[in-house]
Formats: structure tokens, sequence, C-alpha cells
């Protein structure tokens, strides 16, 4: 899947294969041209539409759950009739609970990794950590 990911090239390239856990109704993997990635939102949604529009997900489906990486991911469908029949018109996934990092005290270290000034990081004082939802 990897190789295939970056010989696409495309920023993420998925991958649906068989339910790997109860409560699931199919796994995603999800690549980069490098990596392998626990959980990204776009190409979930992007992977719901596919799946609908080709019938893997019935229409009329109110939830569908995918196992990620990260863990289950249920994603909510809204559907239109057309006169072609129902079409999938809009997906949205529940996010995890996020995960908190200790505070980092490097808040310099912090503001040249996102080419920001130092005081532009520290103004708010905020901490400076790692949230997560899924992908640190």
């Amino acid at each position: 899947m990897q190789a295939i990911a970056k010989e696409m090239n495309f920023s993420e390239t998925t991958f649906v294969l068989p339910s790997e856990r109860p409560a699931t109704d199919a796994r995603l993997r999800i690549f980069t041209p490098s990596t392998e990635l626990p959980l990204a939102g776009h190409p979930t949604i992007g992977s719901t539409f596919a799946l609908a529009r080709t019938g893997l997900i019935a229409a009329g489906c109110e939830r569908f759950v995918f196992g990620l990486g990260a863990g289950p991911v249920p994603v909510s469908l809204t559907w239109r009739r057309t006169d072609g029949g129902d079409e999938l018109a809009f997906a949205w996934m529940a996010q995890l609970d996020p995960t908190f990092d200790p505070p980092s005290e490097n808040a310099r270290g912090a503001a040249a990794i996102l080419g920001l000034s130092e005081t532009a990081v520290t103004i708010t004082g905020l901490p400076v950590q790692v949230v997560s939802c899924g992908m640190p």
C-alpha cells in the first residue's frame, strides 16, 4: 500500500479493507507518499463519498464506522433524493476525544518549528503542548 501511495504521489491515498473489529463497517488505511497516517479527516470523508457513490455504502444509511489506525471513527450521513436516486449530500465524522501531552517549556523551539516569533507563541499565556484527536 505504501508503494502504491508513493507511486500515486497524492497527498493522501486510502485503501478500504474488510472490517477487522466489531462495531466497524470497514477498515480504512490512509497513506501519504512517505508514511501511513492513523487518522485524517479529508481522506475519511472523501472515501465515504466514494463508497456511497459506488453503492458500497447503501443509500439511506445514516451511520458508517471506519476502523482507522487511531480507532473507530463514526461518520454520520445525510442523503438527498435526485432523479437518479438517492445520493450522499453531506457527511461528518466524529473526532476522537482529545489527549493532551504535558506542557513544554520550550516556547522558543515551538515558535521556530512554526516559523513564528517567540512572542507570537507566548503572548496568549496558554501552554505549548501537543494535543491530539488521533493525529498528534
